[in-house]
């Protein structure tokens, strides 16, 4: 009775299981922001930035009210105040953080996006980078600032020395030849220093996030339902609807009846089937080539479209 019942089952066999136990924060890159990036001049300007691009994604992919950024806030900060007594240093952290967990959105490296988890955990991707901001940014910027305003003093006082020196002479030069005025001088109150440069990571960082703000936006306004904006979204939708077809007609083509039965019509395979169910389960599995190549024509017209109404094209 016991040989009986233990005929059907499988045999058991030893396998072995790695398990790895290793923190994943500590193998994700780690780059520190310039000091420029850093100051904390700029936080309360990037706090409302981030929270706007989480807002816009929120809306554009659905995310139910009570779990948004909004509600996280006041989950974290409770009270009477509430997040208006929190620190806009930790908003923006806590903003940051939750762009990249949920949106898989990377607010420093160039407002970029992630497409999978997968990357956002590996290093090919930007969004897995993890930013630290540089300490004593403010304190670091104020003294090269500092340094810069003694050279730039320094080097006015030499210009204005020469400028009065040229002005000396041309006034001896012009009374030697009796005109009687000086030609030329400047009197060194002279005009407005040059502005100071922008730092380079500085602008940047305001144009990626200038530019996220306006896609998160439309994608916004266009709501859940869009994927990408409507255009493409309806070419998606109807290459796909050609595809559908594409398969149906393929399968319908290749299929030849024998007496009820079912045979594969390539000349090199020429099986029997028992049915059209078994016969399509070994089309699609052991022809699926023929079928991709049939199915990728159908995205020819879209792509051509597409190509001749877009104003950059690019170059093959």
């Amino acid at each position: 009775k016991d040989a009986a019942g233990d005929a059907g089952r499988l045999p058991p066999k030893r396998c072995t299981v790695h398990v790895a136990t290793e923190n994943l924060s500590p193998s994700q890159p780690v780059s520190v922001l310039s000091a420029a990036v850093s100051s904390r001049r700029r936080i309360a300007q990037d706090r409302a930035d981030a929270a706007s691009i989480a807002g816009n994604l929120d809306a554009a992919r659905g995310v139910p009210a009570d779990c948004r950024l909004g509600a996280l806030l006041d989950l974290l900060y409770p009270g009477p105040a509430g997040r208006d007594a929190a620190d806009d240093e930790d908003l923006l952290d806590v903003t940051i953080a939750y762009l990249r967990r949920i949106h898989l959105f990377s607010f420093y490296n160039g407002c970029a996006l992630a497409s999978d988890v997968g990357t956002v955990l590996s290093y090919g991707s930007p969004v897995g980078v993890i930013h630290l901001r540089l300490r004593d940014a403010d304190g670091k910027l104020d003294r090269v600032a500092g340094e810069d305003d003694g050279t730039e003093r320094e080097a006015t006082a030499k210009e204005e020395g020469d400028a009065d020196g040229d002005a000396e002479m041309a006034a001896v030069k012009a009374e030697d030849d009796g005109d009687g005025e000086a030609g030329g001088g400047t009197d060194g109150s002279g005009a407005a220093p040059p502005p100071t440069a922008k730092d380079m990571l500085v602008t940047r960082l305001d144009e990626s996030v200038a530019g996220a703000l306006e896609s998160t936006s439309r994608l916004a306004s266009a709501g859940p339902s869009v994927v990408v904006d409507a255009s493409t979204d309806a070419a998606a939708s109807e290459i796909e609807s050609a595809e559908d077809r594409t398969r149906r007609t393929w399968l319908a083509h290749h299929s030849l009846d024998e007496e009820g039965r079912a045979r594969c019509s390539f000349s090199r395979c020429r099986k029997l089937f028992k049915d059209t169910a078994f016969l399509h389960k070994h089309l699609l599995k052991k022809h699926s080539d023929h079928l991709r190549a049939e199915q990728a024509k159908c995205h020819d017209g879209p792509m051509m479209r597409a190509w001749d109404g877009d104003e950059r094209r690019p170059v093959p």
